[in-house]
């Protein structure tokens, strides 16, 4: 499997480019994700993005994090392939559009003196209710809400933006 080894903003990923195979691999690619995310038996990554031809946008984008799981989106993956589909050619201008479970994202190719310099990427509305993150518990919002861990209290905020997020507020950390 031929496949580059990627980051956005602290986020590593293995991406590997499917445009050209129709027939990618069926394998168990939650399984894959695993194997292939491992930091000391694998390639090591926070997640496997593979980019895959489609017939309403210039490429669809699927991610599976290294527990298996896929997430709908996720937005420094996006900004990989965003950045990957323009520099190899792919797709020649600087609006692209990329197919995602969270539906067709639109990243902008930032250039500055006609050169690459970033990837802006407009993730939507975020989702703060329990049960569109998924979070277990009663209805309503997870904002700023105790969660204890190993004796120590956090103030938590959830959210998710197609992926779950749990936010800690600090000072200087």
């Amino acid at each position: 499997m031929q496949f580059r080894k990627v980051h956005g903003l602290g986020n590593d990923f293995v991406m590997v480019d499917l445009l050209k195979n129709k027939d990618y691999p069926r394998a168990d690619l939650s399984s894959l994700a695993g194997k292939v995310c491992h930091r000391q038996l694998g390639v090591g990554a926070d997640g496997l993005v593979l980019i895959l031809p489609d017939e309403q946008a210039d490429a669809r984008m699927r991610i599976f994090n290294p527990d298996g799981s896929e997430p709908q989106m996720c937005g420094n993956a996006i900004r990989c392939v965003a950045r990957y589909l323009f520099e190899q050619g792919i797709v020649p201008r600087e609006r692209i559009r990329i197919n995602t479970l969270a539906g067709i994202i639109l990243p902008e190719i930032i250039l500055q003196d006609g050169k690459f310099a970033a990837v802006k990427v407009d993730m939507g509305e975020p989702r703060l209710e329990r049960k569109e993150i998924p979070m277990a518990g009663p209805p309503g919002q997870v904002i700023n809400e105790p969660l204890t861990v190993n004796d120590h209290v956090w103030q938590v905020t959830a959210v998710s933006m197609g992926n779950p997020h749990c936010l800690v507020f600090a000072g200087d950390p």
